[in-house]
């Protein structure tokens, strides 16, 4: 629609008549691609921005609350209790010969994987490597 005028007197086919929904159509739709055209430009006022900045509470100063707050270690100290139970399980397992059946061996082959994780992330822990 850019740069020509739509007419609704004119019909593609100069024997061919309009009714009048379909000119009320066309004249509607002139209206809308008119409306959609045109640029607004609405009025701003010039103290407009230092009156919404006015209007934003000011910020509060942030505390470090850091130095308030201990570090807790209750990570630290479930690695430690679950390598306690995997020992006991370990005594437990020796003393019932559970490592002779099929299941037993599996059971133990993951314990062993969870027991040198739990040793490995204790020991990079403690050296202080992240």
């Amino acid at each position: 629609m850019s740069g020509e005028t739509m007419n609704p007197d004119k019909a593609l086919n100069p024997d061919e008549a309009i009714s009048p929904e379909e000119e009320f159509q066309w004249k509607l739709d002139v209206r809308i691609v008119e409306a959609l055209e045109t640029r607004h430009h609405p009025p701003i006022p010039p103290d407009f921005a230092a009156r919404v900045t006015g209007q934003i509470p000011a910020r509060r100063p942030v505390r470090l609350r850091n130095a308030l707050l201990r570090p807790t270690h209750y990570g630290h100290w479930t690695m430690v209790a679950s390598l306690v139970v995997l020992a006991v399980a370990f005594v437990a397992m020796a003393f019932n010969n559970f490592g002779r059946t099929a299941a037993g061996q599996i059971m133990e082959w993951v314990f062993y994987a969870q027991l040198v994780t739990l040793a490995v992330w204790l020991g990079i822990r403690r050296m202080g490597v992240r």
